[in-house]
């Protein structure tokens, strides 16, 4: 979703300032004439999905990747866990990488 967002002069994203992460939006759905209440929804990149999944426990698994940044993941937990193991250097790394391209 940051390819939502305005450029400054020096190509960083202006985000909203009540706005933690870019992924935060608020949906309403519209139809037929009726409107129903808003809802928050989080849009989260692969690698801060990983990262999290990984400090709470849970390994995380890249099953499909698609068009736009769009994926299908795997999130586990309990005794796979201590099965699988992953290198959170890499993830650092591709996180530096995905947020070069976005500067």
């Amino acid at each position: 979703l940051i390819y939502m967002y305005d450029r400054d002069l020096d190509g960083g994203y202006i985000l909203p300032g009540e706005v933690a992460y870019y992924g935060e939006v608020q949906f309403t759905v519209h139809y037929e004439g009726r409107k129903d209440k808003p809802f928050d929804w989080l849009y989260v990149d692969y690698n801060t999905l990983q990262r999290a999944a990984l400090n709470h426990g849970f390994v995380c698994e890249l099953l499909v990747q698609g068009h736009s940044r769009s994926y299908l993941a795997r999130l586990t937990r309990g005794a796979e866990l201590e099965a699988r193991s992953c290198d959170l250097g890499t993830i650092v790394e591709d996180q530096e990488e995905e947020e070069e391209e976005f500067e």
